[in-house]
């Protein structure tokens, strides 16, 4: 962002800009990882749904989803090109960008057992494990800014919970949480049950409901992405 407000002079448009980019790169790179599986038109089919979906707004608003959903894509596309240093790389970056990034470690690491099953004599071994530990260090990175600005490593959970109700927790307990919002809208706030909490209700299961019917059709890979 800074980088772009040398040219632009506008911070906010310096930041929506960045945004743009990034999403236009990771739609880039999502179609990229698609074909390696899919046809063309089913690659574009996926990559219509992402952009048409409600909350595809984050994507170009100036906030880091865009940036986060770019070196998420990067990173398992480059792990199936068996680049599985640089793949890391960028896994390390989007565990920098958001604390979800942590989880890349799961799709990653059964791209590399995936490899050393099915080509136990390769010439590239174990140690290729090692790049692995690169993700978590850039969770590390992050941790060690928070500790720089305030003293504590961690206090980005502070202020997630504080400003936008954001915890540690199973799955279940934020449909759970929607689904108390939406009945108590029900009666008299009906733009925030259709608007908000219903769709979100809709999504959360409607996810698990897709997961279940194609998981069999999808890399062991990307389902255990999905589960973590």
């Amino acid at each position: 962002v800074r980088l772009v407000h040398y040219i632009v002079r506008d911070w906010v448009v310096a930041g929506l800009a960045v945004s743009w980019l990034c999403f236009a790169g990771a739609g880039s790179v999502i179609y990229s990882l698609l074909r390696l599986d899919y046809t063309h038109e089913q690659s574009i089919r996926a990559i219509k749904y992402l952009c048409i979906i409600p909350g595809s707004f984050f994507f170009i608003s100036p906030m880091s989803e865009s940036m986060f959903l770019l070196l998420s894509a990067a990173c398992v596309y480059l792990a199936r090109r068996s680049k599985t240093g640089w793949g890391c790389l960028m896994g390390a970056l989007a565990a920098f960008t958001r604390s979800l990034g942590l989880i890349l470690f799961v799709p990653v690491c059964m791209e590399l057992v995936h490899d050393a099953v099915n080509h136990p004599k390769g010439k590239r071994g174990l140690a290729r494990f090692l790049w692995l530990l690169l993700i978590p260090a850039g969770f590390g990175a992050y941790c060690y800014i928070n500790y720089l600005v305030s003293g504590d490593p961690f206090k980005y959970m502070q202020y997630q919970s504080e400003h936008w109700g954001q915890n540690l927790g199973l799955f279940f307990n934020t449909p759970a949480y929607q689904l108390e919002n939406a009945l108590s809208c029900l009666s008299d706030n009906l733009p925030s049950f259709f608007g908000l909490w219903l769709p979100n209700l809709l999504f959360d299961f409607g996810a698990l409901c897709v997961m279940v019917y194609a998981a069999g059709k999808m890399r062991p890979g990307y389902v255990a992405w999905f589960i973590a």
